[in-house]
């Protein structure tokens, strides 16, 4: 298993339900209809909230020298609230018509909690930068025929992101 969710076991928290503007990892298994590939270990900043789950800016669906770029940009957008680290998030959804800030959309993703595989695990306020910065992405691609599994190199889901990105898709 990558290391986001066994090594932050000791440095995050297991939670029951996900809040918004913070950020978590956990383990993912989608629905073969939901989608042509997934990643399994997402590493989000939950944005909204819905009945059954959650959407959230999911890093690892563009490179780590993207991560680094979106988190700067996105840094404007950080609070304190009783004393821990929040993202704004209703300061955020007027930038997403922005082309500056098209790298978050496209990795905006929704989460169902009935096929979470793993609890949540807040990540410590103190190291979100290191987190996102070296977080493991896994993808699977689903068959839609066969419905069978596999791993997707991260390079091509970055590949497609940064279509999306650049509106070249």
């Amino acid at each position: 298993m990558p290391n986001s969710i066994g090594q932050l076991q000791s440095k995050g928290k297991s939670v029951g339900t996900a809040r918004m503007g913070k950020l978590y990892t956990f383990k993912y298994m989608a629905t073969e209809d939901m989608t042509p590939y997934y990643d399994m270990y997402p590493t989000i900043i939950v944005i909204r909230r819905f009945t059954g789950g959650f959407s959230g800016i999911n890093f690892n669906y563009i490179d780590h020298e993207k991560r680094k770029v979106l988190l700067k940009k996105l840094s404007g957008l950080f609070g304190k609230q009783s004393g821990q680290k929040i993202f704004n998030f209703k300061g955020f959804r007027p930038l997403l018509g922005q082309r500056a800030y098209r790298s978050a959309l496209v990795c905006v993703r929704n989460y169902k909690f009935k096929n979470l595989r793993s609890p949540l695990v807040q990540v410590d306020d103190s190291i979100w930068d290191e987190v996102l910065n070296r977080c493991d992405e896994m993808f699977v691609r689903v068959n839609p025929i066969t419905k069978s599994r596999s791993l997707m190199r991260s390079e091509l889901v970055w590949r497609n992101s940064l279509k999306r990105i650049r509106g070249t898709d």
